[in-house]
């Protein structure tokens, strides 16, 4: 699956945004020009923003990545890949993620920043056998309830800078169902947005990294080698 460009304007943030040019495609049909159309987007400081969306049984089901102005969206494939299935379908979901892997998850020319990068970064160990590197769990930033609106408001620079009546559709009226190609832009935009800004740089600075290319590949359970 390979879709044409799409635009979305994100209101999230009080000063005005940029359109952001995406495009979706599925980890069998992921390529080296997907990434190359994204990551010749990024910025000097290598930031990318991430979001992910869940499937009901909590397991990954796609991930968006953004830069200030361009963006993708990646569908995985559910299913343990180690026994039976297509074999060629197999290989190309494979070859994929890899790519993903190589390009930009494992990438140290890139900083990864979402707001709960803990839980995605776990996702794309157990689930997708992925692992990443010098990734952001921005809602550390924040001494707040995780879960709560105001720790997400924390980790985007505060209140003063943001609409919060969008904020918060954006993030919290739909935690339980299906996230929209468009919806899953622009919260991977948002992080990528609060991680330029100065004054969050500095606090973001401070946290540790999160690694999981320091695993070992036993720990793993998708059963992708």
């Amino acid at each position: 699956m390979s879709c044409a460009l799409s635009t979305v304007t994100p209101k999230l943030f009080k000063k005005e945004s940029p359109g952001i040019v995406f495009e979706t495609s599925s980890d069998d049909s992921l390529d080296a020009g997907h990434l190359r159309s994204l990551l010749n987007t990024v910025m000097s400081e290598g930031a990318i923003g991430i979001s992910a969306s869940y499937r009901a049984n909590c397991q990954l089901s796609a991930i968006a990545f953004s830069s200030p102005s361009r963006a993708l969206v990646v569908h995985l494939t559910n299913g343990d890949l180690s026994v039976g299935g297509n074999r060629s379908k197999r290989s190309r979901i494979i070859q994929g993620r890899k790519l993903l892997e190589e390009q930009i998850l494992c990438n140290a020319d890139y900083q990864k920043y979402a707001f709960r990068m803990d839980r995605i970064a776990i996702a794309l160990y157990l689930d997708m056998a992925l692992r990443i590197d010098r990734a952001v769990d921005m809602l550390s930033v924040s001494l707040s309830n995780r879960r709560s609106l105001q720790a997400l408001a924390d980790a985007m620079g505060g209140w003063s800078t943001l609409h919060q009546s969008n904020v918060k559709a954006l993030f919290f009226n739909n935690e339980s169902g299906p996230i929209s190609n468009p919806d899953l832009v622009q919260q991977a935009w948002a992080a990528y947005q609060a991680a330029i800004l100065p004054d969050m740089a500095v606090r973001f600075h401070t946290l540790r990294r999160i690694r999981t290319n320091t695993m070992p590949d036993e720990v793993r359970i998708s059963g992708q080698n």
